[in-house]
């Protein structure tokens, strides 16, 4: 089923993230050649993994799931996708990758938009870590159009546990890094 699944959703939803972004950045042209590369980044997870996860999640009291009814759930559904880019660009930068599945994560676009070659600099990394925080007032606007109004308030607790559980990982990791072995607890 989640064969049918990924064949059947995926291409609906990447169109549908990629209209998202679109519109979304629409209301800052000034910033075009960095939509841009990060479109390129984003629409490289083309099975959209985490918006399949949470049709079925829209879909956890259902008896039957036809896959027909994609195109009548709203952004919501694009809400997990959001939030995995932005939390990709942080790590990207924190990890300093100059690889991810084969092509140049966005802090490396972002720091080879002058330069040649796979290379992270300072100015990459800054434009990165500011994209990454522009993602997030766009995950909140999804957010706060989710209609009923209750729906929408559920979503940003949602939204919030997630990033405050994932970012105590994330922090607690950093902590450990410079830790011998056998004094690693927990």
């Amino acid at each position: 089923m989640l064969t049918q699944a990924f064949d059947r959703l995926s291409p609906i939803l990447l169109s549908r993230y990629e209209r998202l972004l679109r519109r979304e950045f629409a209301v800052s042209p000034e910033l075009a050649d960095l939509h841009k590369d990060h479109l390129e980044y984003a629409l490289r997870d083309h099975n959209l993994p985490r918006p399949v996860l949470a049709y079925f999640g829209y879909h956890a009291r259902s008896n039957k799931v036809a896959f027909d009814d994609v195109g009548n759930i709203g952004d919501g559904l694009l809400i997990p996708q959001l939030l995995r880019d932005f939390l990709a660009i942080h790590d990207d930068i924190v990890d300093e990758d100059l690889e991810k599945f084969g092509k140049p994560p966005l802090p490396v676009m972002f720091s080879t938009r002058h330069g040649e070659g796979a290379q992270l600099t300072k100015a990459g990394k800054d434009f990165a870590l500011y994209y990454g925080d522009l993602l997030m007032s766009v995950l909140l606007r999804v957010i706060a159009a989710v209609e009923p109004p209750a729906h929408s308030t559920a979503l940003t607790r949602v939204v919030a546990d997630t990033l405050h559980m994932t970012q105590r990982g994330q922090l607690a990791e950093l902590l450990i890094g410079d830790k011998p072995l056998g004094q690693v607890t927990g």
